[in-house]
């Protein structure tokens, strides 16, 4: 429902199309009784601890690295840096970005159902505009184009707002902040376009033959 729209949208625009699916979801789920209306979900048993989560991250990551290393990911790299040239290439590029989003739908997927029963209550507040905001800082901080850079700012950023809680609501003015902090001081991250050594394409290679 997102990657079709984003279709005639570029850059600025298709971040524009993402939040406003974002908001329209969340408007949605506050009017569905189904799912506990603006009261939200209740109930859920305590599913979610360290073994999980350790679990999810190593599989996301193997999963993500055979992927960018893929001939599919470089088509998504590809698009990524000029998408009219991605296409005047043979890349497919309406295809390939259907695909990008469903993989990132279904680890959002994940994400969100490790998040729902360690809090054993959800509710759409728990995704508002800053929740999007504080991916969008993990991402950027850690570094574009970089698996380790991503998780990397994830754990620099959740650790600086537990360091932060005794600020109370003012520390959720350090999230858009640093993200305004980093587009100028720093657009590449701490490790933009960089990967750690197991990360990297020779790695892919060694364990394939292997």
């Amino acid at each position: 429902m997102v990657a079709f729209p984003s279709f005639r949208t570029r850059g600025d625009y298709l971040a524009i199309v993402t939040l406003a699916f974002n908001m329209i979801v969340k408007s949605v789920l506050e009017n569905l009784e189904v799912v506990g209306g603006p009261r939200g979900f209740l109930g859920m048993p305590r599913l979610t601890d360290l073994f999980w989560v350790v679990a999810w991250v190593m599989i996301t990551l193997l999963v993500l690295r055979r992927v960018v290393y893929s001939n599919f990911g470089r088509g998504i790299t590809a698009i990524r840096e000029d998408e009219v040239a991605a296409n005047l290439t043979g890349v497919h590029t309406r295809r390939l970005k259907l695909y990008a989003f469903l993989i990132s739908a279904f680890f959002a997927g994940v994400a969100g159902g490790l998040f729902a029963h360690l809090l054993q209550f959800i509710n759409p507040r728990s995704f508002s505009i800053l929740k999007s905001t504080d991916m969008l800082v993990m991402v950027y901080l850690g570094g574009v184009g970089s698996l380790a850079g991503s998780l990397l700012g994830a754990t620099i950023f959740t650790v600086l707002m537990e360091v932060l809680r005794p600020l109370g609501l003012w520390r959720w003015v350090v999230g858009p902040l640093l993200l305004v902090l980093l587009m100028i001081f720093r657009p590449r991250g701490i490790m933009g376009f960089r990967e750690w050594k197991w990360l990297r394409e020779e790695a892919v290679g060694v364990s394939s033959k292997q």
